[in-house]
């Protein structure tokens, strides 16, 4: 019951990982590369969307740091093409790495095209597992 009513919720945000006409494959989590590691979220309703974690230079969204506030600029992600899709590519050395994304400063979820999840950072969220540096070092 609270799967579709949460499936339902994010039906109407436009949060769904995949839709008609779109390639079940643009939907397998985060995808690696010599660039980094790309981050992508279908949000067509929202005016702003960010990928928050683990990595340093990003302190979830400066959450972890001093002050304790939500920066709108740390992980901002962009649509460049205003397709839905929201993406960002992050440089990460190898690691594990929890992540979530914020949508319009205030809705905070998982990775809905990811199934990889822990609880270890007081809630659920989304994990990435970096096999090789795609980078030098991780900023924001």
């Amino acid at each position: 019951m609270r799967s579709a009513r949460m499936a339902a919720i994010f039906a109407a945000l436009g949060l769904l990982p995949c839709c008609a006409g779109t390639p079940p494959l643009a939907w397998s989590g985060p995808q690696q590369s010599e660039a980094g590691v790309r981050f992508t979220l279908r949000a067509p309703s929202a005016h702003r969307v960010q990928v928050v974690g683990s990595w340093e230079g990003n302190a979830w969204g400066g959450l972890a740091e001093g002050g304790g506030w939500l920066d709108p600029q740390r992980g901002a992600m962009a649509d460049r093409d205003g397709d839905g899709i929201w993406e960002r590519t992050v440089r990460l050395e190898s690691g594990i790495y929890a992540y979530r994304f914020v949508v319009d400063g205030t809705l905070w979820m998982v990775d809905p095209s990811n199934p990889e999840r822990t609880g270890r950072y007081g809630s659920e969220a989304s994990i990435v597992t970096v096999h090789r540096a795609a980078a030098v070092a991780a900023r924001h």
